[in-house]
């Protein structure tokens, strides 16, 4: 390992729960990170929405469209979560929870009780407390990566200069926009052709889709339009083997510290089939479809206060089996994480970046 600590450098594409959970580790351990990304906060999937529901702005409503929950099964991440808790980031949630259908060749997913966790007052919560103190660059896509004698260098959308050299790169995004980085870095520059190899599980482990409505419904109780349901949250499962639609339902504001006065609010994820189905449909026809479903499922009929749609391209992991947790390329100095590599969900995604980080200290110390 260096002696000069300011050669230990390291950008992370991606400020994800993977790509926070490696540069806390990494920032803690005395690396100097800079985490470029896309949108304007961290969080990924751990995402909410917030709208305006009068013009006046008097009042608000919010939805979780991404991650619903998560649970803590290893202790690095029991141990994170507490953490959360102890800062106010995290609270149980304990929903009134149904299965439609059956999952195949599993017990009815009701069956297992999990503690299940939220972000409060909003999912984005936790990526948030573990953003902080890091230099964290929002609003900056990495549109290509370049490899040379002084470490990797990254090519902003709209930036003329590269950001660079760092000696470490970690790429924390969704399989595909790491493969479209990785395929063009391998077709032109021959040093990096160990690449291939994370490129390979990129390709394997590719992410399926996602369509997901947020409702709203300001005055649901109105005219007996709004019945009991009997749950908070519902996982809907193929009952033959047609595509289904609908994959889960969840009332947004049963979860804890949401916004008061909003409402009844709720969230539909489509099925990873149906999504891919309609991956490029007009969002008029998604959006009609997905709300007769949600009202066939829930006896739902009150009129919609307002509403949004969004479409995850990368959403869901759709081949787990050997999955590696992370990757590291030692020779390039390349890492990978995320929860694709970790067979899903958010612990997943945290693990694989804490290992991660662990791996190249690691590195670092037999040098």
């Amino acid at each position: 390992m260096p002696d000069n600590k300011s050669d230990r450098t390291a950008a992370i594409v991606g400020a994800g729960v993977a790509g926070l959970s490696c540069a806390r580790l990494l920032a803690d351990s005395g690396v100097r990170v800079t985490i470029f990304e896309k949108s304007s906060g961290p969080g990924g999937r751990m995402s909410t929405r917030r709208f305006e529901a009068t013009p006046d702005k008097q009042m608000q409503w919010q939805c979780d469209h991404g991650a619903q929950y998560f649970t803590a099964r290893s202790p690095a991440f029991v141990d994170q979560v507490k953490r959360w808790e102890d800062a106010g980031v995290v609270a149980s949630w304990q929903p009134e929870l149904r299965t439609i259908g059956r999952r195949p060749d599993t017990p009815a997913a009701a069956s297992r009780i999990n503690h299940r966790y939220v972000g409060t007052p909003r999912m984005t919560s936790p990526a948030r407390h573990l953003a902080t103190g890091l230099n964290l660059i929002s609003g900056a896509r990495v549109v290509a990566i370049r490899h040379s004698d002084q470490g990797w260098f990254l090519i902003q959308e709209n930036t003329p200069a590269p950001a660079g050299p760092f000696r470490d790169l970690v790429l924390a995004i969704p399989a595909q926009q790491a493969a479209d980085l990785l395929g063009l870095l391998t077709l032109n520059s021959d040093p990096c052709a160990p690449a291939t190899q994370a490129l390979t599980a990129c390709r394997k482990h590719a992410l399926r889709p996602c369509w997901a409505l947020m409702l709203n419904f300001r005055h649901p109780q109105s005219a007996g339009d709004r019945p009991d349901t009997g749950f908070d949250a519902v996982f809907v499962n193929p009952a033959t083997d047609q595509n289904h639609i609908v994959s889960w339902i969840a009332r947004d504001n049963s979860k804890p510290g949401r916004l008061p006065n909003q409402g009844e609010t709720w969230v539909l994820h489509a099925s990873p089939e149906w999504s891919q189905q309609h991956l490029e449909s007009d969002p008029p026809l998604v959006f009609d479809t997905l709300l007769s479903e949600f009202r066939a499922l829930t006896g739902i009929q009150a009129d919609v206060s307002a509403h949004s749609l969004h479409r995850w391209r990368f959403a869901q992991t759709a081949n787990t089996d050997d999955s590696p947790g992370d990757l590291w390329l030692h020779d390039i100095r390349l890492g990978l994480c995320g929860d694709w590599l970790n067979g899903g969900r958010v612990e997943g995604a945290w693990l694989s970046g804490y290992q991660l980080a662990q791996r190249m200290l690691a590195a670092d110390r037999k040098e």
